[in-house]
Order: C-alpha cells, then structure tokens, then sequence
C-alpha cells in the first residue's frame, strides 16, 4: 500500500514539474512519518500500567461499541470479577478503580476498562510493529490486538 502511495505520489510530482530530486524528498518524508508512528506504538506498549492513573475517558458516540450483556453473574460473582480486576494495579489505585469498575460491570455487563484505552489506533498490524524479545511473545501481541 505505501509503494502505491509513493508510485502515485511521484507521478503527481513529475506531472507538476517536480523533479526526482523533490521526489525523493517526498517519500523519504513519508517513510520517516510512518517509522515515527511505529515508534509511538512501540513506546506506548513497552510503558504498560502507568504508576498514575491517566484521565478517564469518555465513549466516543460516533463508534459502535458493544451491546450491554446479560446480567449472569451473583453478587459474589461480580465481587470477583472486580478483584480479579484489580489486582493488576498497584493498591493505592483501588479507592478509584473499585467504583469505576464496579459502574462498568453494571452498566456493561463487563469490565473494559476504559480509562486505559490506548491513544493509539487499535487496528490489525504487523508483528514487526510490536516490541518484543521472541516471535512467540509478538505473536501474543499480535492476537490480542487484532481481536480487539
């Protein structure tokens, strides 16, 4: 897909009068554009659970999100569901999340949390795109992203 952007992008060039050498300059720029975005996602990935919390977020309208599920859960159920939540952050993170999460469950059926969803683009990627020390673990990465 980018050799057809830069194939159509030096046609257009040359049609205005460009030259290679301005071109050139044009693919190297969207080339460093994409190697930059990559880096972000790489960042944001390696950074995991912040120590803050970060703001909370609101739903975006304009997507579609998930239907809200059936309630199935006892009450000792959901108590688990939110502990099990909340073990994955530090204690002093509980006093927010608990009710957060606890809003959540009941209003979605589900806990997403939201507050953590990444800035970035969740989209299918290549596994190139992941940081990673084994293939096994970007596959993982992979996956996961690609089911969300």
């Amino acid at each position: 897909m980018l050799k057809r952007a830069i194939s159509s992008l030096q046609q257009d060039i040359i049609k205005k009068g460009g030259t290679a050498a301005t071109t050139t300059a044009n693919i190297v720029h969207i080339k460093k554009k994409k190697r930059i975005k990559m880096k972000d996602l790489k960042k944001a990935i390696l950074e995991g659970i912040p120590n803050t919390l970060p703001a909370k977020k609101n739903l975006d309208p304009t997507i579609n999100h998930a239907p809200k599920r059936k309630e199935i859960l006892t009450r000792e159920e959901k108590k688990l569901a939110i502990r099990n939540a909340l073990r994955y952050f530090p204690t002093h993170m509980h006093n927010t999340l608990g009710p957060e999460f606890t809003k959540e469950l009941a209003t979605y059926g589900r806990i997403y949390m939201y507050r953590f969803m990444p800035n970035y683009k969740i989209k299918a990627r290549h596994i190139k795109d992941f940081p990673y020390k084994s293939k096994q673990a970007a596959s993982i990465q992979l996956m996961l992203s690609n089911n969300l």
